[in-house]
Parts: structure tokens; C-alpha cells; sequence
């Protein structure tokens, strides 16, 4: 994928991802601050996460914020995140980078679950790339159905409210997936420890598509 062309590629988003509109938010374990910050009450979580600015960051980053979760719990941790967040107001609209095909779509209820979800198959370069939209709004469930169409720049989504977006403060969970059993409209977001050298083949760095610069992680291959 490392070669496919950038020139292609459309903004997701009706904004820029660059630095002076947007910094990076890091919620890994290495962030002190969080450690006296109750991340299961939404509204200290929100406050913290809304700076006037878009946040963005995450890809391959360990987390504890998962433990408010049963979704998480049971044998090994899962706490490391394979996508990147971008957190941003609810009913932001969220478009396509690339032409495609709706590949997965349907609602991953529960709580710390993605809620309304896209898989979309994306053409790239000649070859194809499987892109995972989670915590979407609702609308997203009644505008597509799978084998849909999708043109670059077509308006996919928008971003879900934390009472349908698996209770969370608003933002898109974006991840990349080389290989997508068709129909399906989810696949795993965190991963354990154990798991990471398979997950960062299967789940390559969204900053591919996403072409920000403040997302500096060069784990892409």
C-alpha cells in the first residue's frame, strides 16, 4: 500500500487536520494527566478531549480508558488501539476519501461498542484498501445498504451522538483492514499486547488516507 498515489485521495472531513485547526490528543498510559481524570464520566472525559480545536491520534496507542468496558474484559487486556480518533461535535459530516463500495454496514450496539458502522471497500491505486467508520450517527444505517456505490467526496456519515455511538464523547473511530469478510460491519478496534505484531500487519496506519501531518507514527508499511 506504501505505494499507492496520495494525489487521489479527498479530505474526510470539511476541515483541516494540520496544525493550527487541529493537535494531536495523546491517551495513552504515558499521559499523566489521566490518571485523575474520571474517563468513565463522559462529560469530565469530554471536557478534557474538546479543546476548541479538533483532537486527533491513537493509532498503535495503549490505553487504559477501556477498562469502563465488560466489551474489553475477559482473558487478556485488549488496550491498544488500531485506528486513529478523530474527536470533533456530533453530527460532523464525515465523506470519502476515495471511490468505493459499501462493503458493511449495520449497528455494533452496547456499551464502549462502536455503535453505527461502515466498512467501506475503497479503490486505491489499482488495488483496494477496507476502511472501518465507527461511532457514526444513525443516518448512516438508513442511507446505505451493502454493495452501495460510493464516489469520492460522496457524503458517508456523520458523527454519532454518545447516546447511539456506544457512549462515548463524539468522535470517528477511523481504522484500515487489508482483508474484510464482505457483509461484515465489524472488526476488533484494540487488541492485546500479544496480538500487536499480527494487528499491525492486518490494521496498517490510517494517517495513509487520512495525509495528516501532525500524525507523525510511521508504523505504515
Amino acid at each position: 500500500m506504501s505505494t499507492f498515489p496520495t494525489s487521489e485521495i479527498k479530505p474526510i472531513f470539511d476541515f483541516s487536520l494540520e496544525s493550527p485547526h487541529a493537535s494531536l490528543l495523546d491517551l495513552s498510559v504515558s499521559n499523566t494527566e489521566l490518571s485523575i481524570i474520571d474517563l468513565s464520566d463522559n462529560q469530565t472525559f469530554g471536557n478534557y478531549i474538546f479543546n476548541g480545536k479538533t483532537r486527533l491520534g491513537g493509532y498503535l496507542e495503549k490505553r487504559t480508558m477501556y477498562q469502563k468496558s465488560e466489551l474489553f474484559s475477559g482473558g487478556e487486556v485488549r488496550d491498544i488501539h488500531l485506528g486513529v480518533d478523530i474527536w470533533a461535535l456530533e453530527n460532523t459530516p464525515i465523506y470519502a476519501p476515495l471511490d468505493g463500495e459499501i462493503w458493511g454496514v449495520g449497528n455494533n450496539m452496547g456499551f464502549g461498542n462502536y455503535g453505527p458502522t461502515l466498512i467501506v471497500r475503497h479503490v486505491w491505486g489499482g488495488g483496494s484498501v477496507f476502511a472501518l467508520y465507527g461511532h457514526l450517527g444513525l443516518n448512516a444505517l438508513a442511507k446505505w445498504e451493502n454493495g452501495d456505490e460510493v464516489s469520492s467526496g460522496t457524503l458517508l456519515a456523520h458523527i454519532g451522538e454518545e447516546a447511539v455511538n456506544g457512549n462515548w464523547p463524539p468522535h470517528l473511530h477511523f481504522q484500515l483492514i487489508r482483508e474484510v469478510k464482505k457483509g461484515a460491519y465489524d472488526f476488533p478496534g484494540v487488541c492485546a499486547e500479544s496480538e500487536l505484531e499480527k494487528y499491525k500487519t492486518t490494521c496498517p496506519n490510517p494517517n495513509a488516507l487520512l495525509q495528516s501531518s501532525l500524525l507523525t507514527n510511521s508504523n505504515y508499511p
